[in-house]
């Protein structure tokens, strides 16, 4: 659970920063075509000089695309709230 929010708050700031919004705008047709292909994206982690790479499949990618985008239209910048344990 904790992973899915730091894939969807890493997606989010990629999203909301055009330099690296460019990979996600690479993606081939054909990938879009195929929901359950996998893809991997090499995504700059924030603070860190160290990419990381994350692979899911096209349609959990657009998804997390969609939650990313009705987040920054809600007008938040964050993503979700940390769990309390």
């Amino acid at each position: 659970m904790w992973s899915n929010r730091l894939v969807v708050a890493l997606l989010a700031a990629a999203l909301a920063t055009p330099a690296l919004a460019a990979p996600a705008e690479t993606d081939t047709a054909a990938a879009r075509n195929e929901p359950n292909k996998r893809v991997c994206r090499t995504i700059k982690v924030t603070g860190s000089q160290i990419r990381q790479r994350v692979c899911h499949k096209q349609k959990e990618w657009d998804r997390m695309r969609e939650e990313a985008q009705e987040a920054m239209r809600k007008g938040g910048h964050r993503v979700s709230e940390p769990q309390q344990q």
